[in-house]
C-alpha cells in the first residue's frame, strides 16, 4: 500500500510539474489597481534595480513582491497577505517606480485572464472541481502586463511566490 502511495505521489508531482511546463498566462482583461509604495521598499525597488533593463527589473520585482507577501485567500496587505490580486497590484506598481527611477519607456498594467496548458483554460478546470464556495475564487487569475518595445510581457508573481517558476510570456 505504501507503494502504492509513493508511485500516486510521483505522478501526481510529475503531472504537474508537465502542467506547469507547458503553462501560458492569457489575458482577458485589465484591472484599475494602485499600491502606494511605502518610502523604504521605494528605496529597495531603486537600489535592486539600478541599471537593469525592462525585463531584468521586471523580473526583479517580481522576487520583490514574493518576498514582500504571503499568499492567502484573504488580501491583507497591511499584513503581507494577498491573494493573486494582490500580488499583481504591488508586482505592477514596483515594475512601474523602478522603470520611472531608471528612466525606461516601458509601463506595467495589473491584468485579469487565466492559466492555460497546451490550450486549455486551468482556471476554469479548477473552478469546475472545486467547492461552490471556492469556485469564485479559482475562476480567473490576476498578473501584470508589461509594455516594452512595442511587445507586452505577460509576468507572475503569485505563481513564482508559491512555485518558485518565474512565469514570463513575451507577446
Amino acid at each position: 500500500m505504501k507503494k502504492i502511495l509513493l508511485i500516486f505521489l510521483a505522478v501526481f508531482v510529475g503531472l504537474i510539474v508537465i502542467i506547469f511546463s507547458f503553462a501560458t498566462l492569457e489575458k482577458t482583461s485589465e484591472v484599475q489597481s494602485y499600491y502606494n509604495i511605502p518610502d523604504s521598499l521605494r528605496e529597495q525597488v531603486r537600489l535592486y534595480t539600478q541599471g537593469m533593463e525592462s525585463v531584468q527589473i521586471a523580473k526583479k520585482c517580481v522576487e520583490l513582491t514574493a518576498d514582500l507577501l504571503k499568499f492567502s485567500r484573504q488580501e491583507d496587505l497591511n499584513n503581507h497577505q494577498a491573494n493573486c490580486v494582490g500580488y499583481a497590484k504591488i508586482c505592477a506598481s514596483l515594475c512601474n517606480y523602478a522603470f520611472r527611477v531608471n528612466h525606461i519607456n516601458a509601463s506595467a498594467k495589473h491584468v485579469r485572464g487565466y492559466v492555460s496548458c497546451l490550450g486549455v483554460n486551468l482556471c476554469s478546470i479548477a473552478a469546475a472541481l472545486c467547492p461552490e464556495s471556492m469556485a469564485n475564487f479559482v475562476k480567473d487569475h490576476d498578473f501584470v502586463e508589461i509594455q516594452t518595445e512595442g511587445r507586452s510581457i505577460y509576468i507572475d508573481p503569485s505563481i513564482y511566490d508559491l512555485t518558485g517558476r518565474m512565469m514570463l510570456r513575451v507577446r
